[in-house]
């Protein structure tokens, strides 16, 4: 199984829109890893303006990871908090959906 992320970024002036980056989720419980690289739409980002995430400085390199990358589980919200369900619904999830589920609509 793989899942796929697509990361947009908004050029700030222009308000454009232009994918900049993949995360995939791939494999399940134990053999899980996630994987995030830039994709081509970086290149004509940079032209605007766009400056690689802090997190992942490398344009060309993949960074592999067998946990969910700081980056992305800090825009996530706990399942621990009171309002978490509530999020979720206004989101159009389901509680039982997988936590990439919800990192698709979180803020990048």
């Amino acid at each position: 199984m793989t899942r796929r992320l697509i990361i947009n970024w908004q050029q700030e002036d222009t308000r454009h829109i232009v994918p900049v980056a993949e995360l995939l989720l791939t494999g399940v419980d134990s053999e899980a890893r996630y994987e995030f690289g830039y994709i081509e739409g970086v290149h004509r980002a940079r032209e605007l303006g766009f400056q690689p995430f802090a997190a992942f400085p490398e344009i060309e390199r993949r960074y592999i990871s067998r946990d969910l990358f700081p980056f992305f589980r800090n825009r996530v919200m706990p399942v621990t908090r009171p309002d978490y369900l509530e999020y979720v619904t206004a989101l159009g999830l389901t509680p039982d959906n997988n936590q990439l589920d919800v990192e698709r609509v979180a803020n990048v």
